[in-house]
């Protein structure tokens, strides 16, 4: 096979990270098993430098980060929250990767379109996760096989890993405000709008699938 047709199956890599948050393994387990996963579909020499990512360290910014915003501006009521991907461009024009919480009065009866126009966007909302810094440029660096696609899947297993263990560590009162429940969606910017679950007093109920918006008839 050429180097060019190697590349990470991001629909197979969402399975496995369903699999894995129902689990609720550590983290740095969690990483490790998508990102094996992630090197047998597209191998390449970049892989050691994934693996060698704190993602305990990266766990602990994401839940020290996350309750901010709603503790220095309040929501109200919303139908969901919404963690977006994106890449910044940070000092000495370096493409990073990073996340933003936002909130919505819309959730996936609305379309895919949902999560845009929030209702709610604070100005804490940037998380500058340490974790997620490199991956664009990680990807760059794969571009002699035609670029793996590392960025995307391992970004998405992050945010979604993170998320369910701070919604642990942090307890869902201090997310939920004066709202019943909400709804959880992420993912890129510019690509699909995956829905991890929908929180509620008790905690985290996943969702049957992370691609469940584009399956619904």
């Amino acid at each position: 096979m050429c180097a060019k047709e190697l590349h990470v199956d991001v629909r197979k890599v969402r399975k496995y990270v369903l699999q894995e948050l129902r689990a609720l393994r550590p983290i740095d387990v969690q990483m490790a098993t998508i990102c094996a996963s992630c090197r047998e579909m597209a191998p390449h020499s970049i892989w050691s430098e994934v693996d060698a990512v704190d993602w305990k360290k990266g766990l602990s910014q994401f839940a020290k980060w996350f309750p901010k915003p709603f503790e220095l501006e309040p929501p109200g009521s919303l139908k969901a929250l919404w963690i977006g991907l994106f890449n910044p461009v940070g000092l000495l024009r370096r493409t990073n990767t990073d996340c933003y919480v936002a909130g919505t009065s819309r959730f996936i009866d609305a379309g895919v379109d949902w999560a845009c126009n929030p209702s709610w966007f604070p100005n804490g909302r940037y998380c500058n996760s340490k974790a997620l810094k490199p991956l664009n440029r990680f990807e760059m660096r794969t571009k002699d096989a035609g670029y793996i696609g590392l960025e995307q899947a391992i970004s998405e297993a992050f945010v979604a890993f993170a998320w369910a263990h701070a919604i642990q560590i942090i307890g869902p009162a201090r997310l939920l405000g004066v709202n019943s429940s909400l709804g959880l969606g992420f993912g890129w910017d510019s690509g699909d709008n995956l829905v991890l679950g929908k929180l509620v007093p008790d905690g985290l109920v996943l969702a049957d699938d992370l691609e469940a918006l584009y399956k619904k008839t």
